[in-house]
């Protein structure tokens, strides 16, 4: 509030002020901040129950922010309900600022996306389809009539494919193996497309 936006100060002042918003968290929630991003979590076998306490953190944080000045993008805020059960079962029902949580059965958080399965075959679709238009553009680069150097073909091959399948490894990586095709596809085809410049010795 009141800090222009783009300023040198502007995310640092954020920053400070914000961090206070896991102090309105109860010990039994679990809580997850980066910058403007926030989540919350609670696990429980009961379906009341985990209502229960999200719906308290929700109202301390509705207090938090009216007393600090900020306002949560209720376009922005959803549920995600992980769980194994395939009968059927009601999902929570949660209220910000007497506006109901959409429940989805996907959402992205820090440039993961997550599912109500965790199979992160939806992040995996979306990882083969940037990877791709990517890998599509390096062939064009690297046409014979106007080819770039090896040089700026590995730098580019870097930035714009390995970063993205290197990023959440550590996350999407616990999917089961079948779940992992499209990204192995992708992989084959900037391997392939890498031997065809000679970059393989390069690439480590």
């Amino acid at each position: 509030m009141g800090v222009p936006q783009g300023s040198i100060l502007s995310v640092t002042l954020f920053g400070l002020k914000i961090n206070s918003i896991v102090n309105a968290i109860s010990h039994s929630v679990e809580c997850s901040l980066y910058v403007n991003d926030f989540l919350i979590c609670y696990r429980s076998k009961h379906i009341h129950i985990i209502e229960r306490h999200l719906q308290q953190c929700l109202n301390k944080l509705a207090d938090w922010a009216d007393t600090n000045g900020f306002k949560f993008s209720s376009s922005k805020t959803v549920c995600l309900h992980f769980c194994k059960l395939h009968t059927p079962h009601p999902e929570p029902t949660l209220l910000l600022n007497g506006t109901p949580v959409p429940v989805v059965e996907e959402t992205k958080f820090l440039g993961v996306v997550y599912d109500h399965k965790l199979s992160f075959i939806p992040h995996i679709k979306h990882l083969k389809d940037k990877c791709t238009n990517a890998l599509n553009l390096l062939r064009v680069l690297a046409h014979t009539s106007w080819r770039a150097d090896q040089e700026t073909l590995l730098h580019l091959y870097r930035s714009l494919i390995r970063s993205k399948l290197d990023y959440g490894c550590i996350v999407y990586g616990s999917a089961r193996q079948k779940k992992k095709v499209k990204e192995i596809i992708v992989l084959i085809k900037a391997r392939s497309f890498l031997d065809e410049l000679n970059l393989e010795h390069l690439t480590s």
